[in-house]
């Protein structure tokens, strides 16, 4: 992640979060099997956010420093709670042995190694988590069941400061640890390049990959949100239709950006 120069510039996430919060066009766009498609604008999308940092902060009482491990690939659903838990303060950690916090759809062994683990269902519009809990580590809750109750607006008592070091980002190919002044400005330079993709262009594809969610991912979300775009996601299964790939790309304006 190489700080770039760029016009729009974010003070801190609640920067951000107020402009996001002012945007009634399309911010996030989920297409998943089956044809499901859900549309969130960038007032919705800060109100799922603000829901998670909410979730986070009076449930789980998260702390500024607390460790997460996002185990969960690009999703409408991953990218809000991941941001929400940023703006509660938590550190993105890949590397740690025992995390604070698990973030992801599919529990795993390092899910039992976390204090809590958060589980989340892919299906678009689920209300609780789908499948069986049995194999779920003692203390884990459902995201999707729970996440409904809280507010939709984030007020923190302490807004994260732009020193705070929030996790590893790439930098020159190395992992390497960012401040969140540092990774807002990569955001920022992601804004600029999708606001160069002009009036005719409404979206950026994107088709995760099998790589969990990480700071440059949710850099290059935020951006392309910030620039008034569409992150149009597209389930690699869906994806796996060039024609069908190509109908949603013409249908939601959007290009791939590498």
């Amino acid at each position: 992640m190489t700080p770039t120069v760029a016009s729009q510039n974010f003070a801190n996430l609640e920067t951000f979060s107020r402009l996001l919060a002012s945007s009634p066009r399309p911010a996030l766009i989920w297409y998943g099997t089956d044809g499901e498609r859900v549309e969130l604008s960038g007032k919705v999308t800060e109100n799922w956010i603000a829901k998670s940092a909410n979730l986070f902060v009076d449930e789980l009482d998260a702390t500024h420093g607390d460790s997460i491990r996002l185990a969960a690939t690009q999703h409408w659903r991953s990218i809000v709670a991941a941001l929400g838990a940023l703006r509660a303060g938590c550190v993105i950690d890949p590397e740690t042995d025992r995390p604070t916090f698990w973030l992801g759809f599919d529990i795993d062994e390092r899910a039992d190694q976390a204090e809590v683990a958060v589980v989340m269902d892919r299906a678009a519009l689920a209300t609780r988590y789908g499948h069986g809990t049995d194999d779920w580590p003692d203390d884990a809750i459902d995201y999707c069941a729970e996440i409904r109750s809280f507010g939709d607006l984030f007020d923190p008592i302490d807004a994260v400061p732009g020193s705070h070091g929030i996790g590893l980002a790439t930098t020159d190919g190395q992992a390497t640890a960012v401040t969140l002044s540092e990774w807002l400005e990569e955001v920022a330079a992601w804004c600029d390049r999708a606001s160069g993709l002009g009036e005719e262009t409404d979206g950026v594809v994107v088709v995760p990959s099998d790589e969990p969610l990480d700071l440059d991912m949710l850099a290059r979300s935020c951006g392309i949100m910030a620039a008034g775009k569409a992150v149009v996601l597209v389930d690699p299964q869906a994806a796996q239709n060039a024609e069908s790939l190509s109908s949603i790309s013409d249908d939601e304006r959007a290009v791939s950006m590498d």
